[in-house]
């Protein structure tokens, strides 16, 4: 996952089940076939006379387009708790906590499904440097007062390089301005983080710091911080960034991007 405008920040593609209440529609299509409504005989339209229909058949009727509305409505309810959310990112490098994952530009994406009890399921996507990176995301996020929980599972797919697919369980804290965020993975490792983010009239700055705590061997471990700043333009939001890490050899980097949210 990389840098979408404070480095590592996603939306969310969802599935759910069918509800019980949805049954309603069904039934209440039955009822409809199962209705005589217009009752005619074979003669009457040889003769081409006008059908008749009583006035218990009306009623009939009415009851069933009655029954579907309501079964409609309840469905569209249960659909109306949760919302689709994507966006689309172009930026000058796509970085992944403080590493580089490409020598140029790249285009990210994201789409994801909000639900309101705090679920969240979303797909993400980036060029990078050989092919192209996939990151199904399944979380949950509850928020009580100014304080909001979040954890769950990343699933990193390379299609291009099955090697580097990993899975990473993290759990994060929000507490105002401040956040904290640890994550586990099976192959790479473990990373810790911290952030500070401020509001600058039109600006909004975020401080962040991590630790990265590598499995393949002692000496790989190194701390990665970055400055960023992002600002609503037009339909855009637009966002700089300044990251370095204490890897021996690598110099600071500033990294530029801009990106278009989007509701489905």
């Amino acid at each position: 996952m990389g840098f979408n405008l404070h480095e590592n920040i996603k939306s969310q593609y969802a599935t759910y089940k069918l509800d019980k209440k949805y049954h309603k529609v069904a039934r209440s299509l039955a009822v409809i076939e199962r209705l005589q409504i217009l009752k005619f005989k074979k003669q009457d339209l040889l003769e081409g006379n006008t059908m008749k229909i009583s006035k218990k058949h009306l009623t009939r009727a009415g009851v069933a387009i009655s029954l579907l509305i309501t079964s409609l409505s309840i469905h569209a309810e249960s659909v109306s708790k949760g919302e689709f959310v994507g966006n689309i990112v172009a930026t000058s490098t796509y970085l992944f906590r403080g590493q580089a994952q490409t020598n140029n530009a790249a285009l990210q994406g994201d789409i994801g499904y909000n639900h309101v009890s705090g679920f969240r399921t979303d797909g993400w996507i980036s060029t990078v440097d050989g092919g192209t990176e996939l990151d199904i995301t399944l979380r949950f996020v509850n928020t009580i007062n100014t304080f909001e929980y979040d954890f769950g599972g990343i699933f990193y797919i390379f299609p291009q390089s099955s090697g580097n697919n990993d899975e990473e369980l993290y759990f994060g804290v929000q507490l105002g301005a401040f956040g904290a965020k640890f994550s586990a993975a099976i192959d790479r490792g473990e990373y810790l983080e911290a952030s500070f983010t401020l509001p600058l009239q039109s600006w909004l700055m975020n401080m962040h710091y991590g630790y990265n705590r590598i499995k393949s061997g002692e000496g790989n471990d190194y701390s990665d911080f970055n400055l960023s700043f992002t600002k609503k333009m037009s339909e855009f939001n637009v966002g700089f960034l300044i990251s370095d890490t204490t890897i021996s050899g690598e110099d600071f980097r500033l990294v530029v991007s801009a990106q278009r949210d989007f509701n489905l």
